[in-house]
């Protein structure tokens, strides 16, 4: 039986892509599972796992921020429909002094205002879709 269906994306992975290049191919492909997991599968959707790395081309904090708002920007108009993705988890949130277990994809949001902006953004705007 399948419950609800995920998906994990990664951006930085299209090679030669631009940044811009790269966030307009992850909208589309957004609104395309969310289409499909509703449509086809008719099964909720979680975003399971997404980032952006450090160590890819064209990495910027802005980028990676600007990604994230993508994102959230698609899970929340899902949502606020009433649609099939109501949830994502980046990968991955690390605290500081946990330098060794880095892979590119970290998110240490003490050291990062701007990523941990949009994060808490998010939150605010989900937690605004419940019922009083």
């Amino acid at each position: 039986m399948v419950n609800l269906t995920g998906e994990k994306s990664y951006c930085g992975r299209v090679s030669g892509a631009s940044s811009d290049e790269q966030v307009a191919f992850m909208r589309k492909w957004m609104a395309d599972h969310i289409r499909d997991s509703a449509a086809v599968l008719r099964k909720p959707l979680l975003v399971t796992e997404f980032g952006w790395s450090a160590r890819s081309n064209g990495y910027t904090v802005a980028a990676r921020d600007a990604y994230f708002r993508t994102v959230y920007d698609a899970v929340y108009a899902s949502a606020r429909e009433g649609g099939a993705c109501a949830g994502g988890l980046f990968w991955q949130v690390m605290a500081p002094g946990m330098e060794s277990w880095t892979d590119g994809y970290e998110v240490v949001l003490e050291r990062s205002k701007s990523t941990a902006d949009v994060v808490a953004h998010q939150c605010a705007r989900i937690a605004g879709l419940s019922p009083a």
